[in-house]
């Protein structure tokens, strides 16, 4: 029996265990409902999950007995990557931008410690999953309420326009919410025909899985599509070559063949895009555009590459002239690993998944064999998890050649977890990779959590402040006044973000152009925050070009003409630099040239700014009187 005296310390064990499934849970949950993660209040709070769960890991490190901690290989991948990640987003041109990636990082190698070190009883990955697919499925209702009625928001905030018409669920993307269900899907699958779930249970997750399925269709995501078909299709391999599973699996082959021929006939709309895709051989898509600019960035920074998220940013240099889009993302996350973490990091990543890998071939037949031994029928909640979270990552890692799934914090999260839980049963395998941390290893994990506890807290609450202030400050009810307040605010909580400096600019720059008294001193104060802006972000195109043009307002023509050319260099296809350009010229009275640079604009986009001045100099060209010749 347990001495009393060490049942508080238990009772105190077992509650930390059940909240860190509770904290989890709600992570897993959240993400998805609130826009995908991808807002700063969003993921602060998954931010402010994940710091809880580190507390009371620190607490479970010093009650448990005995206290173990599960290391497998792939652990010693994400410490170096960790580490690697601390070091390379020092040495980036843009700080701020690095910093919020490297927060990214450590609330995700935090979430993969806290994971694989605390969900050893065996029923708690069933809980996941459970959690995964009740909302896997109240999302597909909601996509397809959404496809058949165009319905225009998401919790009251308006969509976007391109994105009406297709199944989005609570995500902003309609890819990312298929990113989302295609890990799902083979989760109510593997529920569906390996567990030991009664009848019931087991009809209630095919409905899941169909309507899943139908959520997926109805977003019309090319890629969402084709990497769930394709891991639906692997995964009824394995279990056709896996004693009694055959003919379920031939049945399922059977019943998915049915629905995706009757998917492909019934909406034309997804077919109309396939067909697009594909014509000709060639992908029809503005993604792949983007490709060769990251490729470009890599070249010139192969081994460490080009800094963590830089790619938005050193884009504009290698902009193609028929894209006139912001990026943000290459929209393939393995050129995107490359083009900012460069060879070594994507080394590291590599390794980690050949250690995953590596991992779950150790343990499917330990799995099996274990269920065997103990008299089990060979249905299996445990293999039944481990072969629909195997899937669900194969459909992710396939989704996100042509995405950017891992940089949406919802889709990251739910993968980080089935990777830590994957690797976790490894422990039904052997017991090599049990460690007793001793008193020295609980003392360096302690400080280790608490310094990420605090990092993380201390740039929480940074980002807080500056989320909220951003936010009054975009109130159009509020009066100018408040709102530039506001912006002086948002600046003073995170004065290393070069936008809060570059919109504080546009805001006196504007205010300056209506030519009231003072208007110079406004003009100054514009270039000022422009300059604080320019030197946070060395890359951008438009602080430069908007400082040029303060100049021009106030007669310093003279000096304008740097900042125009510098702008012109980092940006040299993008049509408004063009047109900003030609009308720089038209101040200098060259309208030769200023014609030319409108004319540049029109060809890299047509353009409602450009076409009008285009035209009014070309009439001035051609006036007989050649008053306005030059």
């Amino acid at each position: 029996m347990e001495p009393v005296q060490n049942r508080p310390r238990q009772q105190l064990d077992v509650f930390c265990e059940k909240a860190i499934l509770g904290v989890v849970a709600l992570m897993v949950v959240w993400g998805p409902l609130a826009f995908g993660g991808v807002p700063a209040a969003s993921f602060l709070v998954i931010q402010g999950l994940t710091i809880l769960a580190l507390g009371l890991w620190m607490v479970r490190l010093w009650v448990q007995r005995p206290c173990r901690l599960l290391w497998p290989p792939i652990c010693w991948a994400v410490c170096v990557f960790l580490l690697y990640a601390l070091v390379r987003c020092q040495l980036v041109q843009i700080e701020y931008i690095a910093r919020r990636e490297l927060i990214d990082v450590v609330i995700y190698a935090s979430l993969f410690f806290i994971v694989i070190n605390n969900f050893n009883r065996r029923e708690w990955p069933t809980v996941i999953s459970i959690c995964l697919i009740a909302l896997g499925l109240a999302l597909s209702w909601d996509a397809v309420y959404q496809f058949a009625t165009k319905y225009p928001r998401i919790w009251g905030a308006a969509r976007r326009a391109q994105f009406i018409g297709r199944g989005s669920g609570t995500y902003i993307n309609p890819n990312h919410l298929a990113g989302f269900l295609g890990m799902t899907v083979p989760l109510a699958l593997s529920y569906t025909l390996m567990s030991r779930f009664k009848p019931t249970m087991k009809v209630l997750f095919a409905y899941c899985a169909l309507a899943m399925l139908a959520g997926i269709g109805v977003t019309l995501s090319r890629g969402g599509i084709l990497a769930t078909g394709i891991t639906l299709l692997v995964f009824c391999l394995i279990l056709l070559f896996q004693r009694g599973y055959g003919i379920p699996a031939l049945g399922t082959l059977a019943v998915l063949v049915a629905l995706g021929i009757a998917f492909g006939l019934e909406f034309g709309s997804a077919q109309k895009r396939f067909d697009e895709a594909f014509k000709r051989g060639k992908q029809a898509d503005v993604r792949a555009s983007y490709w060769p600019a990251a490729i470009q960035i890599f070249k010139e920074h192969p081994l460490w590459g080009g800094g963590p998220g830089q790619f938005d940013a050193e884009f504009a240099r290698y902009r193609p002239p028929a894209i006139q889009l912001r990026p943000v993302y290459v929209h393939n996350d393995y050129l995107n690993t490359l083009c900012d973490w460069g060879i070594t990091g994507m080394a590291i990543i590599a390794a980690a998944c050949g250690f995953l890998f590596y991992g779950a071939m150790k343990t499917w037949p330990a799995l099996r064999q274990v269920d065997l031994e103990a008299g089990e029928s060979q249905k299996s909640d445990k293999l039944a998890f481990f072969t629909g979270a195997c899937m669900g990552l194969l459909a992710i890692l396939l989704h996100s050649v042509v995405d950017f799934n891992m940089h949406i914090p919802a889709n990251a999260v739910i993968a980080i977890v089935f990777m830590a839980l994957i690797s976790a049963h490894l422990r039904f395998a052997t017991e090599r990779f049990w460690i007793n941390p001793r008193r020295w290893g609980k003392i360096l994990l302690t400080v280790l959590m608490a310094a990420a506890m605090a990092w993380l807290g201390a740039q929480g609450l940074r980002r807080g402040r500056e989320a909220f202030w951003q936010w009054r400050a975009a109130d159009e009810t509020a009066s100018p006044t408040a709102r530039v307040a506001a912006l002086e605010k948002a600046y003073a909580a995170e004065p290393a973000n070069f936008q809060n400096s570059y919109d504080l600019g546009e805001y006196f720059r504007l205010t300056s152009q209506q030519g009231d008294p003072g208007y110079q001193d406004q003009a100054s104060q514009a270039m000022q925050w422009y300059a604080k802006s320019m030197a946070l972000n060395p890359l951008d195109a438009f602080a430069p070009m908007r400082y040029g043009m303060c100049l021009d307002w106030i007669g310093e023509t003279n000096q304008s003409g740097a900042y125009f050319d510098l702008a012109e260099k980092r940006d040299p296809n993008n049509y408004y630099v063009a047109y900003i350009l030609g009308r720089h010229y038209v101040v200098l009275d060259d309208y030769p040239t200023a014609i030319r640079w409108f004319q540049r604009s029109l060809e890299l986009k047509w353009n409602d700014l450009a076409l009008p001045a285009w035209q009014e100099l070309k009439d001035r060209m051609a006036d007989p009187s050649g008053l306005y010749k030059k």
